[in-house]
């Protein structure tokens, strides 16, 4: 059996004294100290501990033995590739010693890759001046950059921090100021008040003492900030909880929106939980470089801007979403991930699932018109089948040996597919009795740590059902399953196999039999026996089924695809209004999975997406476009099907355009606004003449012309239609993503850029993905988009490769891997396939082989259902008049 690299257990971290200084913001190193408590758990002359570029210039252990003292200097050996610092004592400690404190020097890196403790860099917003801000990011393993720690979740201990900072600033960290003062009344320990000062007039801002906690939920930001307040309704420890949104000066008018619903959320979660929040108060920030959509360091919340930040003047209105969830997502981690941690980064969808499906069931409870549920059906769930149809996708709960293979299950397994599991079991069993069970298992593990099977025990203790059984497969084996069905009258028989994107699963790859749900919807639902509602074998018989009407997996909440005949899914596409918008969702997105991998004919996927002319749901449309714009990009080398198939989707769009029309109506839901959006930017793209006029008028109109939630389909039209002479178009837009005071608009920006079809303009774009102009941290809005346009894949690769060693040097870490993951998985012409194999064969992939990977096998899936269904396809397509 594989082994974890664990540090060894001769010792145990119980608190940490921190104190950090040098920490002007153009500084590229800072100076630390760090007492550490120790228990020693067996006699030692060797402790091992965490660190990363970090230069330790003096360690001494103290203990106390018979009674005395004692102090001893000790000797460091870093070892850069395991990331470790080894402490060697002149002799073993003697075997009656309980405790010790170890007490390390130190100076390490503020670097600008957005890991670890790091500088963003930003223009300020009234002086248009650039400036910058210093922060963390230590998930998963990166507070070892910051200091000299045990940086594993289940080493939990409790933290004092100290920053010495300039006094203009404003220094934030997980625990309420307990001082600030002048270095000379606030020394520390073996901190001189030279070394404090060191020439810059500064403060010592000291923290209160944390709860326990894993050292990747510890973080501080510093900079020239300024915060709005508010306050919780309940009361925790006999007051109101303060909640501030802080930003960096001339931003805070934007943190409103997301200041309205942390507290509301706060609230929620004690009220579900039965536990109240446990720390003083709780910051929301803002940075402004940040690789991720979030970060839940306890009692201080980090956000890329675009996830925290919404005016009510300049953004777009969906971002509400997407402010809503991501703030409702961090707040969840206060209790899953940081009140209750899971043991090893194996689970990490202990921490991500949970929070990814509470976060979404406070939106829900606080928008219920937004109709979350459905669109994770859309978004969520059919990205998670999607990856999990790979060959080189994982368990949700993955074996991870190192550091280094960390950050590639941070992907949509462990957030979209854990969270779609907790939905299907939190259905079976009624969400009651879930969140009793939820609340039973973060009560008996607070300021610890749990597994997978912890949590099953809980929930099976308060429910009466063996639950480890019934999720075992769901979380321990790959894939998912389809199921099939035949049809005899009143009677079905139904088949579960393992569904892979390419349809060709062996045996051994189709050994797995899952507990399904099939939770049968029919005209008279009675007549099927409770029995036969779940699946626990390869195949069963039901009968009581109505041969008018009936569909499995009603309301979609199990996580598999359902086969039906093509006669069926015939009759089912003319009793829509019988079905919800979420049982349409998965009827769409199973006969598109089906058709791709060959399993049914895409002919009826086609047939029945056609009959979606008179849909109004924004969330069916919003799976309609993600799985057109696939058949779209997987079919960019025939050039005849293109010209069909565009002229088939358009005519799907059009008639919600005159429907919908340009201006919203009054008192008209958030989801038609959003809806708009969508059909006038698809309808632009495939050249409705009208809204390309519209567009083009709006765009060389008074900039106060265009509507924030009608940006992307305005500039997205108006590029993708663009010919070699509209260079100014192209700089124009370029020219909002770069200074824009809209926060949002950068990354609608890129989309857009992406979405160009005219030869000189498609170089241009490609261009851009090596241009300083862009933030790293943004690129992937730029390739992603360049990956899915037919008009620019097929050079897309040639332009990677010729530039693949600019681009490492550019993006590193997750970035790179995100990269890889969003470019390289779109192309279905072998010869590029066996191409980008044989360039990938003698480079280190390590930071990115997962994802490299899932891509590969992604394009072999396509090519295959290219090449299979080609003919067939352009059959229809010209059979129909298209």
């Amino acid at each position: 059996m594989a082994t974890i690299d664990n540090l060894p257990k001769n010792v145990t971290p119980v608190h940490y004294d921190l104190c950090l200084w040098a920490l002007e913001l153009n500084n590229t190193t800072f100076d630390g100290a760090v007492n550490i408590q120790l228990i020693v758990n067996e006699p030692t002359e060797k402790i091992v501990l965490n660190a990363k570029n970090l230069t330790i210039s003096k360690a001494k252990l103290t203990y106390e033995f018979n009674k005395t003292v004692c102090s001893v200097d000790a000797t460091v050996e870093l070892d850069a590739d395991k990331e470790i610092a080894i402490i060697s004592l002149p002799e073993k400690l003697p075997s009656h010693v309980s405790t010790a404190n170890l007490s390390l020097e130190y100076q390490g890196k503020i670097n600008t890759d957005m890991t670890g403790f790091y500088r963003s860099l930003y223009t300020e917003a009234s002086t248009g001046k650039p400036t910058s801000m210093i922060s963390t990011q230590f998930e998963a393993t990166d507070a070892r950059a910051a200091l000299p720690c045990f940086d594993e979740p289940a080493l939990k201990a409790t933290f004092s921090v100290a920053l010495v900072v300039p006094e203009n600033l404003t220094a934030i960290s997980n625990m309420p100021i307990l001082s600030s003062k002048a270095p000379e009344d606030g020394k520390k320990k073996g901190i001189s008040d030279k070394k404090a000062l060191d020439g810059v007039r500064t403060k010592v801002v000291t923290f209160e003492k944390t709860p326990k906690m894993s050292t990747y939920l510890l973080g501080w930001v510093i900079g020239d900030l300024e915060y709005i307040e508010g306050f919780t309704e309940r009361s925790y420890n006999g007051k109101p909880l303060p909640i501030r949104v802080y930003t960096t000066r001339g931003l805070v008018h934007q943190a409103e929106f997301a200041l309205s619903y942390a507290p509301r959320i706060v609230d929620y979660f004690s009220e579900i939980f039965g536990i109240d929040y446990m720390i003083p108060k709780l910051d929301l920030v803002a940075v402004h470089e940040f690789s991720h959509g979030a970060m839940e360091n306890w009692g201080l919340l980090t956000y890329r801007t675009t996830t925290l930040l919404f005016d009510p003047k300049t953004s777009d209105e969906r971002y509400k979403s997407i402010v809503s969830y991501v703030v409702a997502h961090e707040i969840a981690h206060q209790w899953f991930g940081n009140l209750v941690t899971m043991n090893w980064w194996n689970e990490l969808w202990l921490n991500e699932g949970f929070a990814t499906f509470i976060g979404w069931k406070a939106i829900e409870y606080l928008n219920p018109e937004w109709e979350v549920f459905t669109n994770f059906t859309a978004d969520a769930l059919q990205s998670a089948l999607s990856l999990d149809s790979l060959r080189q996708s994982h368990p949700i709960e993955v074996f991870v040996k190192s550091a280094k293979d960390i950050d590639q299950v941070f992907d949509h397994i462990s957030y979209l597919k854990g969270s779609s599991t907790i939905r299907m079991i939190a259905n079976h069993l009624s969400i009651e009795t879930f969140l009793a069970g939820v609340s039973a298992y973060l009560k008996k593990f607070s300021y610890s740590n749990a597994t997978t099977k912890d949590l099953w025990t809980s929930l099976s203790e308060i429910s009466g059902t063996d639950v480890n059984t019934l999720m075992d497969s769901w979380i321990g084996k790959i894939g998912y399953p389809y199921v099939t069905v035949k049809e005899d009258g009143s009677v079905i028989t139904v088949e579960q196999h393992r569904f892979l994107a390419s349809g060709d699963a062996t045996n051994e790859e189709d050994e797995t039999v899952w507990w399904i749900p099939l939770s049968i919807k029919s005209t008279d639902s009675a007549n099927i026996a409770a029995e036969s509602q779940v699946l626990l074998s390869r195949s069963a018989t039901i009968a009581g089924i109505d041969p008018e009407f009936y569909k499995l997996n009603f309301g979609q909440t199990g996580v598999y695809r359902v086969n039906y005949p093509e006669s069926r899914l015939v009759k089912l596409a003319t009793q829509r209004a019988e079905l919800s918008a979420s049982d349409r969702i998965g009827l769409v997105g199973d006969a598109f999975a089906l058709a791709t991998a060959g399993i049914a004919p895409t002919t009826a996927y086609l047939s029945f997406v056609e009959g979606a002319k008179t849909e109004t749901s924004f969330s069916v449309w919003s799976l309609l476009e993600s799985s057109l714009s696939e058949f779209s990009t997987a079919f960019y080398s025939c050039d005849e099907l293109q010209k069909s198939f565009s002229k088939f989707w358009l005519s799907l769009v059009s008639p919600s355009i005159e429907k919908l029309g340009w201006d919203s109506k009054e008192g008209e839901s958030f989801l038609t606004g959003r809806l708009r959006a969508l059909i006038i930017c698809r309808a632009g793209m495939l050249g409705h003449e009208s809204v390309i006029s519209r567009a083009r008028e709006l765009l060389e109109g008074p900039s106060d012309g265009i509507k924030p939630s009608l940006r992307q389909a305005i500039w997205s039209t108006v590029l993708s239609n663009a010919t070699d002479d509209d260079t100014e178009i192209f700089e124009s837009i370029m020219k909002e993503q770069s200074n824009s005071s809209s926060i949002d608009a950068r990354e609608i920006a890129l989309v857009a850029l992406g979405r160009v079809t005219a030869p000189k303009l498609i170089e241009k774009a490609k261009a851009l993905l090596l241009s300083s102009q862009i933030a790293v941290q943004d690129i992937h809005y730029l390739s992603s988009t360049l990956a899915s346009n037919p008009a620019i894949i097929g050079s897309l690769w040639p332009y990677i490769k010729e530039h693949w060693s600019e681009i490492t040097e550019r993006f590193t870490g997750i970035v790179l891997d995100r990269f890889v993951k969003v470019t390289l998985n779109k192309f279905t012409d072998l010869e590029t396939v066996e191409d980008i194999e044989k360039f990938f064969a003698d480079k280190d992939t390590t930071s990115y082989a997962r994802s490299l990977g899932q891509s590969l096998d992604r394009c072999k899936a396509n090519a295959q259902w290219v090449s299979r269904d080609e003919k067939s396809v352009n059959e229809w397509l010209k059979k129909r008049g298209y």
